[in-house]
């Protein structure tokens, strides 16, 4: 039965343990699941707990059921097993010194393994390091069915673990080699080719895996090493592969298992075939605007400066493109993530010029609080370039750059009311953008041609933004020229001082 030593070893409290012992708790009594309480203490990593049970008089040669299933009848290990099993390193280290334990103890059941039999198959390669580095373990010693850890290592289709990422089983197999297992080169290479050709999320089911292959495989034909380097070549493709569809399909689960132990290393692969060439995983979800990915992404080492391109100086971010789709949290996180709010994509435009050319004012003024910059060349229509019909127009553009000679051939080209006042996609107007980079011979301009002067875009009007950026001469242009309309914001000494503490925001 479960009881409070049994507890207090799983969560390691050994203050409360040792008083428990000091009163003669018995050290051997087993819970549910047989377990004593220095098994769970290994299984579990509470090394000060173990010390003291061990102290305290605790066997050592105690057998317990272990989880890993090795398709011939359960096999029962005693602590140093346990510490192997759960990848405990440290656990294991005092075993074998402190404790004096032989490494090379074998569980009692059908399969009669090693402790580095138990870390090959589960890929534990810290395990398997640490084991090997020590003469008195037997690199190449057999079990009851003639397996050593090599042959548990390349065995990856039949593991029984769903814990186990190839690259792992890998990594065990080619310390188990470097430490001069015996492998014959060629069997093990043909493997390795077989255990990496196979994507993680493809893997035949539970009940598949208990078929074991007859051991006359090991001996087969030799395989050149430059096919076994290949092989790996195509775990990581199947690895990028799986990355890149969870974030198109927004699969917060699945993503989180491709990034488990290893991910690291494929976060900033880039995708080679198809749509989106030279897109990494990151790219993806933020011009979907997939919070959650973007958050664990970045968390796991994802390059908020990468582009889309080779080329590092020139090409479009992640924060171009959450800017141009209108994604404020995705663009928030990158910024705060390092990315460079000025960054050119290959026609120079920065996430600003490419939020104002997609028609997303909201981001414009974000990035505009975080310090984004605009340097304008020439007084002409061309700095407006190319734009989206569908989300913004010239004029929007050509206030926002300040053109005033533009601004009045496009109004008066058009002459029309609502073309004054037409909304870009988030609903900015010519003279908003215009009063938010401070164009005061604009807004005059088109407030003379009949625009409205106190528009809001998100709650914020032309003077709350122009204020937030300190451009007071366009706040008291309009406040002069709509009196009683402005709702307080007349004094300049006021606008200076909440210019000051709440509304400008500190670049980044």
């Amino acid at each position: 039965m479960d009881t409070s030593l049994h507890l207090y070893a799983r969560c390691g409290r050994a203050d409360v343990a040792r008083i428990q012992l000091q009163h003669g708790a018995n050290t051997e009594i087993r819970d549910a699941q047989g377990l004593t309480p220095l098994l769970l203490a290994a299984r579990y990593n509470q090394l000060q707990v173990l010390q003291l049970l061990l102290q305290h008089g605790a066997r050592t040669d105690a057998f317990a059921p272990l989880d890993t299933d090795f398709g011939h009848g359960g096999e029962l290990g005693t602590c140093l097993h346990f510490a192997a099993e759960s990848g405990h390193v440290q656990i294991l280290k005092f075993l074998v010194t402190a404790a004096a334990l032989d490494p090379d103890e074998r569980t009692c059941g059908s399969q009669e393994i090693t402790a580095l039999h138990l870390a090959a198959w589960l890929g534990r390669a810290d395990v398997v390091r640490f084991l090997v580095a020590r003469a008195e373990v037997d690199i190449n010693a057999r079990d009851a069915h003639g397996m050593t850890a090599l042959h548990h290592a390349c065995d990856y289709p039949n593991a029984s673990s769903f814990n186990s990422p190839p690259q792992y089983l890998f990594d065990a197999a080619k310390t188990l080699v470097d430490h001069g297992a015996y492998s014959g080169m060629s069997w093990w290479f043909h493997k390795v080719k077989v255990l990496l050709s196979k994507p993680l999320w493809t893997r035949p089911g539970r009940h598949n895996w208990k078929i074991r292959r007859d051991s006359s495989i090991w001996e087969t034909e030799l395989v050149n090493e430059l096919e076994a380097v290949n092989s790996v070549g195509n775990l990581t493709k199947h690895h990028e592969a799986a990355l890149h569809a969870a974030c198109r399909s927004k699969k917060f689960r699945r993503l989180r298992d491709v990034l488990k132990g290893q991910g690291d290393i494929w976060v900033n692969s880039r995708v080679s075939t198809g749509d989106n060439v030279g897109w990494t995983a990151l790219h993806i979800a933020a011009s979907s605007g997939w919070q959650a990915g973007v958050t664990l992404l970045i968390a796991h080492g994802a390059n908020v400066e990468l582009t889309t391109t080779e080329n590092e100086e020139h090409g479009t971010t992640a924060v171009h493109l959450a800017a141009q789709n209108g994604h404020s949290s995705i663009v928030l996180a990158l910024l705060d993530a390092g990315a460079d709010v000025n960054a050119c994509d290959d026609f120079s435009d920065t996430p600003l010029l490419r939020a104002l050319r997609h028609g997303r004012s909201r981001i414009v003024q974000l990035l505009l609080c975080y310090g984004a910059q605009c340097n304008f060349q020439t007084e002409s229509g061309s700095q407006i370039g190319s734009f989206d019909p569908r989300s913004t127009s010239a004029l929007h553009l050509a206030a926002f750059f300040g053109l005033l000679s533009v601004v009045q051939e496009l109004a008066e080209t058009s002459k029309s009311l609502f073309a004054i006042d037409a909304v870009d996609d988030d609903g900015g107007t010519p003279l908003w953008l215009a009063a938010a980079m401070g164009h005061l011979d604009v807004v005059a301009f088109l407030a003379q041609q009949g625009a409205n002067t106190h528009h809001h875009v998100a709650g914020a009007s032309a003077s709350k933004c122009a204020a937030e950026f300190g451009h007071l001469e366009v706040v008291e242009y309009i406040s002069t020229s709509s009196p009683g309309q402005v709702n307080g914001w007349r004094s300049l000494t006021r606008l200076a001082v909440q210019d000051k503490t709440q509304f400008r925001r500190k670049s980044m």
